[in-house]
């Protein structure tokens, strides 16, 4: 179960970071990025209700690695750069 979690997670991710790619702009940092474009408050954590307003994916949980309850980019990047290592750098 965990394994489809973490696919489901990891093609919205490769979807959107991909929909961010389509823009011809050249980013040195695609999951950053798109990190910063879901925390919308900019207080350098991502929120269950910033992630679901982004990502229509129940798989918050999946992504917060520690149960705290927000997503830190750490946290962000694993799934990220698993999914998408060219997004990395």
């Amino acid at each position: 179960m965990k394994k489809i979690k973490f696919f489901l997670v990891g093609s919205v991710i490769l979807s959107l970071s991909l929909l961010f790619m389509s823009s011809n702009k050249i980013t040195p940092d695609p999951c950053g990025e798109f990190y910063n474009a879901i925390d919308t408050d900019g207080n350098g954590s991502v929120s269950k209700a910033e992630w679901e307003a982004i990502i229509e994916s129940p798989d918050f949980e999946t992504v917060d690695g520690n149960q705290n309850g927000s997503i830190s980019l750490g946290e962000f990047y694993v799934v990220c750069c698993t999914v998408y290592p060219d997004g990395c750098r």
